[in-house]
């Protein structure tokens, strides 16, 4: 019979006096509560699967032994001001020891480790488990037999029993197979570089040079009891880690495997070890930094605010997806979708690449998605195939997408906007009187609706009276030119010295000629000062055709005015 028991002072879980006298909470179902002001150190190697547990005061545990707590369908719940302390940054858990805690949940998503506001959950494994380098490289094709060989010597650091990841590299096949996950069997020094044997067979295909290959165990373990590692293999009935803390929760140099949600709301948390195999890899929650790998997740980072994602994420049916002001820093690889939609989402990192710089594509780096979710994401000198970003859903009307890309393609100073029904890039070789110009490059769907918005700009104190507004355009491939209603340049203008009341006017003039520079006027009147806002837009394709924008026109410029839209102000 279950029994509770709460803690009469600080001590050892397995010793009775730590409880009271009365026992220990070491058979199944036993619950146990952790009194504040006490620290109890569980210090047992037990699959007994015990019942919940509250923390109001420190549970740690031991760090000169192995260790392993087992829950059933039950949760570690750390009220304000508890603590549950797995290692600590000056005391890790150390390296010749390994730490479990793991569920066997029978409802999904319901229970495992709930953090509430004021409490702390601090995970502190050892980096020299794994030599404190995770990833090599493949240093030589591979395509047959169970041994490969990576660059370097990696004898000391990895160790027999580890398991490892390698990528395939390459073209996209499918991001359940361009990775495989592997058991070292042996690890031998031959000339300058390392050769693994693995347990498994290899699977069909070639596993190119440069390819990756990343050491994902971790002596401290969290997950689901009896979790399938499988790449994509997501489990069911999995527990989840609920944090409801502001900066309560660091994890480092853990493997967390099989949860509903490897991190779940709150705010400010640090994840620097391993996630894989859960449906959600982090969701919700805000400014959280994502350092460590997320892999064989359906979704690696999803929803949230703020997040910082510096570690690698790849062989996911989402890289990252939906949220708000992300900021991606690592390599998103090997995913169905890297970015999936999402608002103000940056990308520093790479797309398509590798943690060790190697191509290993996406199906599409970037999904576009309907206007009630918005796609728009920044890149600032990402790094992506030579060939082009790839999309899913772009050049769709139902779809949206607005990304622009700074130092597009790692190129200094060029910058290149890609809209639904098509891209805008500045352009030094074609030119009127700036040294630069804008490029239209119109997608199939391009049309009257559904246009190509140049630039907009905005004037902020435009005077009452008579205005002129003039820009240059020219055509390049056009056979049948754009008329007036498909190639413009519109206003938005006060038109009433009373009620709030705006007018759109549009230039009246065709582009004719390839060669030429045509000017597209307007001329109109304020009936008080205020703000015009202005766009050039092109709604019309043909195939190879193209259109410039001179950006000069009659003062004042555009690039010396607010709310300018990239990539006219940039």
């Amino acid at each position: 019979m279950a029994t509770n028991y709460i803690s009469a002072r600080s001590g050892p879980w397995s010793e009775a006096a730590t409880w009271g006298g009365g026992g220990a909470p070491t058979s199944a179902g036993d619950t146990a509560t952790v009194t504040a002001g006490h620290e109890v150190v569980y210090d047992l190697d037990s699959a007994v699967e015990l019942g919940a547990i509250t923390v109001y005061g420190v549970l740690s545990v031991a760090r000169d032994r192995n260790t392993k707590l087992v829950q059933g369908n039950n949760s570690i719940t750390i009220k304000s001001g508890g603590e549950l302390r797995v290692g600590a940054e000056a005391a890790l858990v150390p390296k010749d020891y390994t730490c479990d805690l793991l569920w066997n949940t029978t409802t999904d998503s319901a229970n495992g480790i709930a953090v509430e506001a004021g409490g702390k959950l601090a995970v502190w494994g050892d980096p020299g488990y794994y030599g404190g380098a995770h990833t090599a490289v493949i240093a030589a094709d591979w395509t047959t037999g169970q041994t490969f060989a990576v660059a370097g010597d990696w004898t000391a650091k990895w160790k027999v029993g580890q398991e490892i990841t390698v990528g395939k590299g390459g073209t996209y096949s499918h991001y359940n197979t361009d990775t495989a996950l592997f058991t070292i069997k042996a690890l031998t020094l031959s000339g300058g570089d390392t050769a693994i044997e693995i347990t498994e067979a290899k699977p069909a295909g070639t596993f190119l040079t440069g390819g990756a290959v990343t050491n994902v165990s971790r002596n401290v373990r969290i997950g689901k009891l009896g979790a399938s590692t499988v790449i994509g293999n997501y489990n069911t009935l999995r527990p989840r880690i609920l944090n409801s803390s502001t900066a309560g929760v660091v994890i480092r140099d853990a493997t967390l495997t099989g949860l509903a949600r490897g991190l779940d709301g709150g705010s400010g948390a640090v994840i620097d070890g391993v996630m894989r195999n859960c449906q959600y890899g982090v969701m919700y929650g805000s400014g959280h930094t994502v350092s460590g790998a997320v892999y064989s997740c359906q979704h690696g980072v999803m929803y949230g605010s703020g997040h910082t994602v510096s570690g690698a994420v790849y062989s996911c049916q989402y890289g990252v997806m939906y949220g708000s002001g992300h900021t991606v820093s690592g390599a998103v690889y090997s995913c169905s979708r890297a970015i999936y939609c999402g608002e103000r989402v940056v990308v520093t990192g790479a797309l398509g690449y590798d943690a060790a710089g190697s191509p290993s594509p996406n199906a599409a780096d970037i999904e576009c998605y309907n206007h009630q979710l918005q796609t728009d994401v920044i890149l600032r000198g990402a790094r992506y195939a030579p060939a082009g970003l790839t999309f899913a859903n772009r050049n769709n009307r139902l779809y949206y997408s607005d990304v622009h890309s700074f130092d597009d393609g790692q190129t200094p100073g060029v910058m290149r906007r890609y809209g639904e029904f098509g891209t805008v890039v500045n352009d030094s070789t074609v030119h009127r009187r700036a040294t630069q110009s804008l490029r239209a490059e119109p997608l199939s769907q391009c049309g009257i609706g559904y246009g190509i918005e140049l630039c907009r700009w905005r004037e902020d104190n435009v005077p009452a009276g008579p205005q002129t507004r003039r820009v240059y355009v020219r055509g390049a491939g056009w056979t049948t030119f754009p008329s007036a209603a498909e190639l413009a340049i519109e206003a938005e203008y006060l038109s009433s010295a009373g009620v709030y009341t705006v007018t759109t006017i549009r230039s009246t003039e065709s582009l004719a000629a390839n060669d030429v520079w045509t000017a597209l006027t307007l001329a109109f009147s304020p009936a008080r000062q205020g703000p015009v806002t202005y766009r050039v837009v092109l709604s019309r394709y043909e195939a190879g055709a193209s259109v410039y924008l001179c950006l000069l026109y009659t003062s004042p410029s555009p690039r010396d005015r607010t709310r300018s839209r990239m990539p006219s102000s940039a």
